[in-house]
């Protein structure tokens, strides 16, 4: 048999409620207060003696609190119902605001009668500040994804008539330079400085305005220079010790500074030359320097680009430095040598060795030469009529290659299925439909087509996306528009000579 206490009298149920560290007012049937716990004191400011016979409302409320909220807990105390979860925002007798959660129960005598209400109150101001700080950041993250999309959408539709541009105006100065049309080729070069040039500052101010952080990482600087350096630039070779040196630098943001400082020399309308590019190695202060040199005072006139250089290399930590002589100009970038400073991430992976380029004596490269002892099959995955022509016009100089094409990554998976017979797959990325990287995804996880060599051609410019194709596979990323003559080196490397 179950034994059952005394009940609780008033008095030890007064102590409960003054013990507790929940706030609680009782007010009587029209809402006039009666009684508040220690912990209402302590949480307002206001004692019961400063609140009775007084609504406590009119006492507390603030007035942004929403007025809804307000007319609704009346609504609800007037019909002798409960208010459960109810948000209001009052103010303590110092003027400090405080959130509030109400639940208000009524009480009732044994004949029904409404005599009093029970007011629990809940402190949630901290837990008020940090929804809205999460809501605040959500809306800034909101606004960033939406700004950085807005940014990227601007860069590739930018480079969309530039690719066009400038892969057609490579096309046209190889045909007049097999030609012998050595003006027209000068001219057509004036051409593609402007476009480059325009390029580059587009590339860079749009990074500057994206706000996008360095990632830096080791990168051998040879093997940049290498890639990335325009063809009228020479490249000095420093040695085989100096080919291995790594600097903390971000690829992209490299990139950039090479492709931006290699063409400061050519000024559009006016005769130039390239530039010559060498190694300055300083082990005392942890750090090489690239040395651009030009034939002639260059610099001054270009406030604009240097502004934007110094801002790309400041980025990666690096120094710039630029000399002006009445005849030539020297300027010289700096990058802290890896094995100190910042933490690196994994290095991305080396891109394939391509033959270095000569050394300075004034003789231009002759990638555009004719090669009959290359041969091979490429399928190139691209959607757009005018890129696929620049490639098609660019393999006539080498007529043992044949071209595939395939608009989208379903038609690529039928060429890939008939034809196994594939020495190198050139993929873009954005693609209608699946984009480029579910082309390599499907690679990556095909036996049969792992080992067939892959290059990225594409417009998006990203360090992320890079190190993605790069996982699956991609032997190298290059970034639109296309430099053909890098293009052509790729070709040369991964097909296989004519037999003899």
């Amino acid at each position: 048999m179950k034994v059952q206490g005394p009940p609780l009298d008033a008095d030890l149920l007064s102590q409960v409620a003054l013990q507790t560290h929940t706030a609680v007012v009782v007010t009587d049937a029209a809402g006039y207060t009666v009684w508040v716990n220690a912990a209402f004191e302590r949480m307002s400011g206001y004692t019961l003696e400063h609140l009775r016979g007084r609504k406590p409302g009119e006492m507390l409320q603030c007035a942004a609190t929403d007025p809804a909220v307000v007319s609704r807990i009346s609504a609800r105390l007037h019909q002798g119902q409960s208010v459960t979860g109810e948000e209001v925002l009052n103010l303590s007798r110092d003027g400090r605001p405080y959130w509030v959660r109400l639940d208000i129960s009524p009480i009732r005598n044994a004949q029904g009668d409404l005599t009093h209400h029970l007011s629990v109150q809940s402190d949630i101001t901290r837990q008020r500040a940090e929804a809205e700080q999460r809501q605040v950041q959500a809306e800034d993250a909101l606004r960033e994804r939406e700004r950085r999309d807005v940014l990227a959408r601007l860069r590739r539709e930018f480079r969309m008539p530039l690719n066009s541009m400038l892969g057609f105006a490579q096309l046209l100065r190889m045909e007049a330079t097999q030609g012998g049309m050595a003006s027209m080729a000068q001219r057509i070069e004036h051409l593609e400085a402007a476009g480059v040039q325009l390029l580059e500052m587009l590339d860079a101010m749009l990074s500057a305005a994206d706000g996008e952080r360095a990632m830096l990482q080791p990168v051998v600087l040879w093997d940049a220079l290498n890639s990335h350096l325009p063809s009228e630039g020479a490249l000095a070779d420093p040695g085989p010790q100096a080919r291995q040196d790594t600097v903390w630098a971000d690829p992209v943001l490299l990139r950039r500074v090479i492709s931006l400082a290699g063409t400061l020399g050519l000024t559009p309308g006016r005769p130039g030359v390239g530039c010559r590019v060498s190694l300055v190695a300083e082990p005392e202060r942890r750090r090489t320097g690239l040395r651009f040199s030009y034939a002639r005072a260059t610099l001054a006139s270009q406030a604009m680009r240097l502004d934007l250089l110094r801002q790309l290399v400041n980025d990666m930590g690096g120094t710039l430095e630029v000399h002006e002589g009445d005849d030539a100009s020297l300027l010289v970038v700096y990058l802290r040598l890896a094995g100190e400073g910042p933490e690196a991430t994994a290095p991305a992976p080396a891109p394939a060795s391509l033959p270095s380029r000569p050394a300075p004596d004034g003789s231009r490269p002759s990638w555009w030469t004719t090669r009959t002892d290359v041969q091979g099959r490429v399928l190139y995955v691209e959607d757009d009529p005018g890129n696929v022509e620049i490639v098609r016009h660019a393999l006539r100089s080498r007529p043992q290659v044949e071209l595939l094409v395939a608009h989208t990554v379903d038609d690529a998976e039928r060429v890939l299925s008939r034809e196994p017979r594939l020495n190198l797959l050139l993929v873009d990325l954005m693609l209608p439909g699946r984009g480029g990287q579910a082309l390599l995804e499907l690679r990556a996880a095909t036996p049969a087509l792992s080992s067939l060599p892959c290059v990225v051609l594409t417009s998006v410019d990203d360090l992320a996306q890079e190190d993605i194709a790069r996982q699956l596979g991609a032997d190298d990323y290059l970034v639109k528009p296309l430099r053909l003559e890098r293009l052509l080196n790729l070709v040369d490397l991964h097909l296989a000579p004519a037999p003899t």
